[in-house]
């Protein structure tokens, strides 16, 4: 079943700057009557009314595998933990408190979800499978910037479906780390790259929680199938930027974790 470990860390320099860790999970090796377990009676309603069997086993799934994460960060019970909302919907940790607040972001694509924590800084992450999108230069200039389209436009075939999921998925992640969401930034995202195939994406111009910080982004490595991004805040100066990011691997065996015979 699902570990309580470590989730895999890349850091800024050696500083008091928290540094997000990472894990995914594939929801297809999971039981979903053990994951329930971990669950709260809302979260178990919700759950419930799931039309769709695959989605309903995924948010079980993927909601006890963020309670492990969160655990394995502050040795608390992970059934302890209660979530709550904020005004643009962006979930957080309501208990148990902490004098550093637990940031995380959560995505989902298919039957892998990605699971990011932080101490204090705010965090975001989104993954999509790699497919072609109908309107994807529509897409860029309506929602992401019309530099953006004008990258796109000029690269062919499986270069431009790849480089517009890791604009897609650097926005979706911007958007969830911001707190505001869509919405929030009027359903619009300007996204900035010097790189011909959209590898360097950087958001200028949007505040961050402290002074001399950046919204920093970096792709995840998330398997042949699925392209991911990870946004967060740090220190202008300490960002070590040098690696593609892997997350670890929470699913392990149910005896292991729940100590079956």
């Amino acid at each position: 079943m699902l570990a309580i470990g470590a989730g895999n860390h890349f850091s800024c320099a050696v500083t008091a700057t928290p540094t997000p860790m990472l894990w995914a999970v594939d929801v297809r090796r999971e039981l979903v009557p053990a994951c329930w377990e971990l669950l709260s009676p809302s979260e178990q309603l919700r759950a419930s009314n799931y039309i769709i069997d695959a989605d309903r086993r995924t948010f079980i799934v993927t909601r006890a595998a963020l309670r492990l994460a969160l655990a394995s960060v502050t040795g608390s019970d992970p059934v302890k933990f209660r979530f709550e909302y904020g005004r643009w919907g962006k979930p957080f940790v309501s208990e148990p408190t902490s004098s550093i607040p637990l940031q995380f972001s959560v995505s989902h694509s298919g039957w892998l979800s990605i699971i990011a924590v932080a101490n204090g800084a705010r965090v975001g992450i989104d993954v999509e499978k790699r497919r072609y999108v109908p309107e994807m230069l529509a897409i860029a200039k309506s929602c992401l910037g019309d530099g953006v389209a004008v990258v796109l436009a000029r690269l062919k075939n499986d270069a431009r479906d790849a480089a517009f999921l890791r604009f897609w998925t650097a926005a979706e992640a911007f958007a969830k780390a911001s707190g505001l969401g869509w919405e929030g930034h009027g359903g619009r995202i300007s996204l900035y790259t010097s790189s011909p195939d959209g590898s360097d994406v950087t958001f200028a111009g949007y505040p961050t929680s402290w002074p001399r910080f950046e919204w920093s982004t970096r792709q995840l490595d998330a398997g042949p199938n699925h392209i991911g991004t990870l946004v967060f805040e740090c220190a202008a100066d300490e960002f070590v930027a040098n690696r593609i990011l892997k997350p670890s691997n929470l699913n392990v065996s149910l005896k292991e974790h729940w100590h079956v015979a």
